[in-house]
């Protein structure tokens, strides 16, 4: 009985370090993808002064269509969109990029095959940039009505919330798309 404790241990110990080396090994290729997208992307902006102003100025306009679909009147010139007399400015962290650039890190990073992992490419950034132009509207209309219910939501609230959707949205892809594909095909081959 002792021998067989023993042997339990060590095997449960061989299984711990071997998942600690499966979260490291992610972390690790997380990180290094994280830092090559943010140093493209800064490359990209250094290179190319007007991709970023035409990024601002499609999510300004983005915004400005979506919104007017809901029925307001919005004006919108170049990175700024206007309201009922209140205005906003679409900056580089307004366009949802940021967010878009973790979860993509996040999905490659993640050991899965490839199409498992453009599917949660499109799927993911699609999620990201319709919740970044439903945030910027809903912003537009609460510092028409308030500007400071619009300071607490645009600095706390949504600050958080699209921390959550990109966390969020990586583990329903890592959830249905990767960790259920490999119960079907467990199911499959038994």
């Amino acid at each position: 009985m002792d021998r067989s404790r023993r042997v339990k241990q060590v095997s449960v110990s061989t299984d711990d370090t071997s998942k600690r080396r499966q979260v490291l090994r992610f972390l690790t290729f997380f990180l290094i993808v994280l830092l090559f997208l943010a140093v493209s992307m800064a490359v990209v902006s250094n290179q190319f002064n007007n991709a970023g102003r035409d990024l601002y100025y499609f999510t300004a306009d983005a915004v400005a269509f979506t919104a007017d679909l809901f029925g307001s009147n919005t004006v919108c010139s170049g990175n700024k969109v206007s309201y009922d007399g209140f205005t906003i400015e679409v900056v580089g962290e307004c366009t949802g990029l940021t967010e878009i650039i973790i979860f993509i890190a996040a999905v490659v990073a993640f050991p899965a095959s490839v199409r498992q992992k453009i599917f949660g490419v499109v799927i993911g950034v699609s999620v990201i940039l319709a919740a970044n132009i439903l945030r910027m509207m809903t912003l537009l209309w609460i510092g028409a009505s308030s500007r400071y219910w619009f300071d607490v939501f645009h600095f706390y609230t949504y600050q958080a919330s699209m921390l959550l959707l990109v966390i969020g949205t990586w583990m329903l892809w890592l959830n249905y798309a990767v960790l259920r594909k490999k119960e079907r095909d467990n199911l499959v081959s038994h």
